[in-house]
């Protein structure tokens, strides 16, 4: 066992030089899922001393390494019209065998699983794409981001009073007088701007010096109250009525936020920001996002299907390449699909040991060799659990013939005999006993007793006796087929 701060893939190496330590076996055929066995653990395992090189491995390619080989054409996938599986070889892989697989069903199942969640994700962009035509996709954030900009822009900060909500907002000059005087200032100063600018000749040309001032003049609301007397080495202006004027910027002023007070309340205002952080949230909960084109802006959004990526992902679909070391005189290909297949075995089992049946969870202990003692006691017991489930074949909703089962298509779905679905359509077996489940089985053969039977009328305690309750048929065939166990 490893601490709990150990990552797996660290514990792979150090367990290969355990077992051939101390086991001393010398031929060993390691299989591992893509997570496990990558290329880095497989080249570790090749230049590690300590590791026999003679050590075999058993793997798959990851989705991304069987995408290029369909690119490169390097997979004939006609040839599946004919068999569920094939070798092949590849000078990226040298001295490996390549075993490409195809399941039929899989790759119906997930081409129908892709677009029920396209379609899915399509909706709910719809009813995104509503929201915003309906004005229901607004935020405070935005409100405020807007307002304050403006207010910043006229030097009002200190001279506005505001109220902002997620759909609304209110405000308030409180005193107009020193809102001019401010606005008047925020010009002064803008006007300084220019000056710098000139003076340092990022702005040139007399042309541009008063497109500039005219722009200035405009956001004001000054445009019609302010002469320019411009040069090419700079300005002056001159404020005909300056009372007047004034008013005119306080007015224009609360006209831009009377502007944006009614766009809010039409619900335009959304943001670019919020529009994409609720797409955001539609594309991470069916985790398609990289099959869709988005579009983003201000006021609203498009979207589109991106075919070319769907058509590359469903090219793939119900495909697996078992990648392995393993020479085809020791394990035939379709012996190579069945051993990766039988991780399944491996997930079953610790599935057993969280949840089912043994529950190794939780650990109550704190010392390192407890913890390791209760792991091991969990182990053993999963060990003695699958004797019991194998010789209880015959009692249990089970297949009973283990060699039909490895002769079948090792890639297609596996089917239960007909002699399984006979048991578990009628719930009884051949001799018409109830077919039991694990759990059910050993509730039944709970009701085998241990009683401790006193003499009538005696008063000494040795005067006892232990008596088994007799089984009935289905504890009987039960206990005899645990009898014929060989570990």
């Amino acid at each position: 066992m490893f601490e709990g701060n150990r990552v797996d893939t660290q514990t792979l190496l150090p367990q290969v030089k355990r077992i051939q330590a101390e086991f001393g076996i010398t031929r060993l055929a390691i299989v591992g899922d893509r997570g496990m066995l990558s290329q880095t653990r497989i080249d570790e395992l090749k230049e590690t001393p300590g590791v026999d090189p003679s050590v075999d491995w058993l793997t798959a390619l990851k989705s991304s390494a069987i995408r290029r080989l369909v690119v490169d054409d390097r997979l004939q996938m006609d040839l599946f019209d004919e068999r569920s599986h094939f070798e092949l070889v590849h000078p990226d892989y040298p001295g490996e065998r390549l075993v490409a697989c195809r399941n039929p069903s899989l790759a119906e199942h997930r081409a129908n699983k892709r677009e029920a969640l396209l379609q899915a994700t399509t909706q709910e962009l719809e009813a995104v794409a509503a929201l915003i035509e309906r004005g229901k996709l607004r935020g405070r954030e935005q409100i405020t981001r807007r307002v304050e900009r403006l207010i910043a822009s006229g030097g009002l900060t200190e001279q506005v009073s505001l109220e902002i909500g997620e759909a609304l907002f209110t405000y308030r000059l409180d005193d107009p007088e020193r809102a001019a005087a401010a606005l008047l200032h925020a010009f002064d100063k803008h006007l300084e701007q220019v000056r710098k600018r000139i003076a340092c000749a990022t702005l040139k040309g007399r042309s541009a010096i008063e497109a500039r001032l005219r722009s200035i003049a405009k956001q004001y609301k000054l445009d019609s109250h302010v002469l320019f007397d411009v040069s090419e080495a700079g300005f002056s202006y001159h404020i005909s009525d300056q009372q007047t004027a004034l008013a005119a910027a306080v007015d224009g002023f609360r006209q831009a936020l009377e502007r944006i007070r009614i766009l809010v309340a039409q619900g335009k205002y959304g943001g670019r920001d919020k529009i994409g952080v609720r797409l955001g949230k539609v594309i991470d909960k069916y985790k398609v996002g990289k099959h869709f084109i988005l579009d983003i802006r201000e006021d609203g959004f498009a979207f589109q299907r991106d075919e070319r990526k769907i058509a590359e992902e469903a090219a793939l679909d119900g495909m697996s390449i078992i990648r392995t070391s393993i020479d085809s005189n020791r394990m035939s290909a379709a012996q190579a699909v069945l051993s990766y297949k039988s991780l399944s075995q491996v997930e079953r089992a610790f599935r057993s040991l969280k949840t089912v049946d043994l529950k190794v969870r939780p650990i109550h202990h704190h010392l390192g060799d407890r913890v390791r003692a209760h792991i091991f006691l969990c182990m053993l017991a999963y060990y003695v659990e699958w004797h019991m489930r194998e010789a209880w074949r015959p009692l249990l909703f089970c297949d009973e013939d283990i060699e039909a089962k490895a002769q079948r298509d090792p890639v297609v779905p596996a089917e239960r005999s007909d002699a399984a679905l006979e048991k578990i359509h009628s719930k009884t077996l051949a001799d018409g006993t109830p077919a039991h489940s694990f759990q059910s089985l050993l509730n039944a053969l709970s009701g085998i007793v241990l009683n401790t039977v006193r003499i009538p009328g005696s008063f000494d305690d040795t005067a006892t006796f232990d008596i088994v309750t007799t089984p009935d048929h289905t504890q009987q065939r039960a206990l005899d087929l645990l009898q014929k166990i060989q570990m």
